[in-house]
């Protein structure tokens, strides 16, 4: 009795210490890209190359498909877009891009092409340097894609893992933020995340800093809201807090894309203030107001206890009389 009561005592305290908030994430107003970015039609989805030059994005410029863009940064702005050519733009829908660190490898998403799992998937095109354009896609076939929707990929920052949402890995709530390893020939089997993340079933577009210990994603309240995880000191994630009002707005937010060194964070979002009238997608970049971190008093003291009280266990249980 004596051994089941400190075994639940010290579950209390670590998964006290385990389920701590997430730090201060807190930003600077958001600054509207603006043209040539943004136009009066819908631009979403945005992903920043390691090295700050390249901004992939969607946008059903100018005929109303949703398809792939690149701009890149001239050193003062962004220039005019251009379209990432038939091998990646089908004539479909093609959504969500996520580049490689390399920039020789694109990830996204596109519903109903010809060689699918089923509806959206998640596809690959490579760099083809020697006709410099994007080359065919590639369905990443059936470890990852299944026939229901596998959704927004996040490649992480060192090409080895591949975050995205899937509804049909067979989670308990239906759709999930899953991760992927590369193990040097093919994708592993998707590994979700834990439930203090994958709660609602509406979880999705994931984006992580280089070190991979920051998550942002999106849950569904209504509207799309931006969240914000970290990773603890036992592996595990924190609990998941919701952006206050400069990021989330009542018109929604959604795509977030951290930069590698978490400074700044690019999304979508319907707010007034950009080219498209309120309601309608433009891209928006913030900067992260940095908040130096203040030691949590119950975290320590939780962290204290739950330390006493594993080394009073251990001396009764080496000590109790057989």
């Amino acid at each position: 009795m004596q051994r089941r009561f400190l075994i639940v005592m010290l579950w209390f305290f670590l998964d006290g210490v385990i389920k701590t908030q997430a730090g201060e994430f807190k930003f600077k107003p958001p600054v509207n890209l603006g043209p040539p970015v943004n136009t009066s039609f819908t631009e979403r989805d945005p992903y920043i190359t390691a090295d700050g030059q390249k901004l992939f994005f969607t946008s059903n410029y100018p005929d109303g498909d949703m398809d792939i863009w690149m701009s890149t940064w001239s050193g003062t702005g962004w220039n005019p877009p251009v379209n990432l050519g038939a091998n990646v733009n089908s004539g479909l829908i093609e959504w969500s891009p996520s580049v490689s660190p390399d920039n020789k490898k694109l990830y996204f998403i596109a519903f109903g092409r010809p060689g699918s799992q089923g509806g959206w998937d998640v596809w690959m095109s490579s760099w083809d340097s020697v006709f410099q354009q994007w080359g065919v896609a590639q369905n990443l076939g059936p470890v990852i894609n299944t026939p229901n929707v596998d959704w927004c990929p996040e490649i992480s920052r060192n090409g080895q893992s591949l975050y995205y949402m899937s509804s049909g890995q067979g989670h308990p709530n239906g759709p999930a933020l899953y991760v992927s390893r590369w193990n040097g020939s093919d994708w592993g089997v998707p590994e979700p995340f834990p439930l203090n993340i994958n709660y609602t079933g509406t979880e999705e577009r994931p984006s992580l800093t280089a070190d991979e210990n920051t998550m942002y994603f999106v849950r569904f309240n209504y509207f799309p809201r931006i969240y914000v995880t970290e990773k603890n000191q036992m592996g595990g994630w924190s609990q998941p807090m919701q952006l206050d009002s400069s990021i989330n707005s009542p018109y929604g937010s959604s795509d977030p894309c951290i930069t590698p060194d978490g400074k700044n964070l690019y999304f979508s979002s319907g707010r007034p203030g950009g080219p498209n009238p309120p309601g309608n997608s433009d891209i928006w970049l913030a900067e992260r107001i940095i908040v130096p971190k203040v030691p949590s008093l119950r975290k320590e003291l939780l962290l204290l206890l739950g330390t006493v009280l594993a080394l009073t266990g251990i001396y009764w249980i080496k000590n109790r009389n057989p």
